[in-house]
């Protein structure tokens, strides 16, 4: 995982001579707050983790033309959720359910809800909630995670 910009400076020297295509992921890996709940998640500082949430939550809502071609809440903003949640938990999903709002509050979008839920399990047995949202008044993140030993949240505003 890449920690600074010389570490992506490399990447991205590998990546053009290889000729291939790179994706980042999570952006959760450079703060520091989020790495120290990470590294006690990892060496069992916290207990069990029993549930994670992560939240994310825009400040205004993007234009219709851009969610027009955006795939939606969860490929616009639950992917970065679902990447976070591996991150932190070290694990992938095994099990996921989805509910989306019916509520649309731009007339000229169709068929992109102003927000949705996933339940997911992950081989540890820790539920995690994704809740991505276009449509707030302030643009925030948060994480809250539940352990045996240990109950942690995390806001960071935009």
């Amino acid at each position: 995982m890449w920690r600074d910009a010389e570490d992506t400076k490399r990447a991205r020297s590998i990546v053009r001579d290889a000729g291939v295509a790179l994706q980042i992921g999570t952006g959760a890996v450079f703060v520091p707050e989020l790495q120290t709940i990470r590294d006690g998640i990892a060496d069992g500082a916290f207990g069990d983790v029993l549930t994670l949430s992560c939240l994310q939550w825009d400040g205004e809502p993007p234009s219709a033309a851009f969610r027009s071609r955006s795939g939606g809440v969860f490929i616009d903003m639950g992917v970065h959720e679902f990447d976070q949640a591996r991150w932190m938990t070290g694990s992938d999903f095994t099990t996921l359910s989805a509910v989306a709002s019916s509520a649309i509050s731009d007339p000229e979008v169709i068929d992109d809800p102003d927000s949705a839920q996933v339940l997911a399990e992950n081989p540890v047995g820790c539920d995690q909630c994704s809740s991505p949202s276009d449509v707030t008044s302030v643009a925030v993140t948060w994480q809250a995670l539940r352990c045996s030993d240990r109950r942690i949240t995390f806001t960071r505003h935009s």
